[in-house]
């Protein structure tokens, strides 16, 4: 993979020596200007792009909105602490950038120190756009056992990735206070970013919004936001909880994990919908929603940011609906209407 750096600091050696010591890995080429970086991706487009939140010239919202207007480019956000810096973060994730990951430190001769998180994120990004990444392998968490629980609410289950916190934002705004589904959603992002975008969009949403961390027995008129490092799943329980299967899965949680899981039982009742995001994720499951009696809906291209997603979903006429992000949770509160009562609707 070609890898570009956009990035004002004091240096870049850590990168550029932690991206020279790994297989598959190129650097390409460095700007510390904005308006430089969209100029160099139109003319030589890397495979990823690093980018710092301040550049010389413009800030890291600004650059993504630039150089996204002329070339659609993969865009990786690096800073010492996203955590610390998630208000800048969410602004750029929300105009198109894809992750965000920390710096790697420099060590005493001079070598990276804590770049595993970086080349993870380059590991998965890298995939989703069509490269294949060297085997670099998280550690995998068993599965917690689980108690008997009542059959679930209605649910709506919601996948995203680039574009997708504002998309969330804009649709959980636009439910009622009294919605009676348990909502529960998997967007592509960093386990502590998405603890941080679940605080963010419970100031959008008037429902209650969490990060689903442990395992949960959902509930109607609550949303949850996955933010662990293994897949979400309905368990035979009815509770939500963590797989670390399968194995081998560029984006973790998944989405097509999380809808099969929903659509394996046979009490389960609701919707799927699919958001705005790169490459495949969460197409073949929400055909599986579909076939198992779950209205299904998908973002349009004209509102999506990236229409890679909703776009694989209509491939395999996985959705009931194609609709703007605007029209979506009017859509859902329609829907749940009818199937706030016992039995499965036919679809």
């Amino acid at each position: 993979m070609k890898i570009a750096i956009a990035y004002a600091g004091p240096d870049t050696l850590a990168l550029r020596r932690l991206l020279a010591a790994t297989p598959g890995l190129e650097f390409y080429w460095s700007s510390a200007q904005g308006r430089e970086t969209a100029g160099l991706c139109l003319e030589y487009p890397p495979d990823l792009l690093l980018m710092g939140l301040s550049l010389a010239d413009m800030d890291c919202a600004q650059a993504t909105r630039l150089i996204l207007s002329t070339q659609p480019c993969p865009i990786l956000l690096i800073c010492a602490d996203p955590q610390a810096d998630y208000p800048r973060v969410y602004e750029a994730l929300a105009l198109g950038a894809m992750d965000a990951a920390s710096l790697p430190g420099l060590g005493a001769a001079g070598g990276a120190l804590d770049g595993g998180d970086l080349l993870n994120r380059i590991d998965t990004l890298g995939t989703l756009c069509g490269h294949e990444p060297p085997s670099r392998r998280r550690r995998p968490v068993p599965p917690a056992a689980a108690p008997a629980e009542p059959k679930p609410p209605p649910m709506i289950a919601i996948g995203a990735s680039t574009g997708g916190p504002k998309a969330l934002a804009t649709l959980l705004e636009g439910l009622p206070a009294d919605f009676p589904a348990a909502i529960v959603i998997v967007q592509h992002l960093d386990p502590p970013l998405a603890a941080g975008l679940a605080t963010l969009l419970d100031r959008h949403s008037p429902l209650p919004v969490a990060a689903l961390s442990q395992r949960t027995r959902p509930q109607a008129g609550r949303v949850w936001l996955a933010a662990g490092a293994e897949h979400v799943v309905l368990d035979e329980r009815f509770h939500l909880d963590f797989s670390a299967e399968p194995q081998g899965l560029a984006c973790r949680p998944s989405v097509d994990v999380f809808f099969h899981s929903l659509a394996r039982h046979a009490e389960a009742r609701g919707c799927g919908v699919l958001l705005t995001g790169m490459g495949r994720d969460g197409a073949a499951g929400l055909l599986a929603l579909r076939g198992a009696g779950f209205y299904t809906i998908a973002q349009d291209e004209a509102s999506s940011v990236v229409f890679g997603m909703p776009k694989a979903a209509l491939e395999l006429d996985g959705a009931c609906a194609v609709l703007p992000l605007a029209e979506i949770a009017g859509r859902l509160v329609e829907r749940m209407g009818p199937m706030a009562g016992p039995a499965r609707p036919a679809l």
